[in-house]
């Protein structure tokens, strides 16, 4: 992700950026309740930390690599995932 890119998100008061993180776990009956991340925090320790939260959105790359996803999940013109409330 460039730092660009991460200065923008942090304007956002509704994103949170966590870099260098792994998502482990994610919780929830009928909707997304929370996440455990983990970080390599040494040679030999990990941490994890337990987050509530409704939403996650996983920043991989710049380039859509969907092709392998069910036609029935919606994509813009560029092969983009559609997501949020509307999609």
């Amino acid at each position: 992700m460039s730092q660009y890119f991460i200065a923008q998100l942090a304007t956002k008061t509704n994103i949170r950026v966590e870099l260098n993180a792994f998502v482990d776990e994610v919780q929830g009956e009928e909707h997304l309740e929370a996440i455990t991340l983990c970080r390599q925090t040494g040679p030999d320790h990990t941490e994890t930390e337990r987050r509530t939260t409704d939403s996650l959105f996983v920043f991989i790359g710049a380039d859509a690599k969907t092709d392998w996803l069910p036609e029935a999940i919606a994509y813009d013109e560029r092969g983009y995932l559609v997501t949020g409330l509307e999609a």
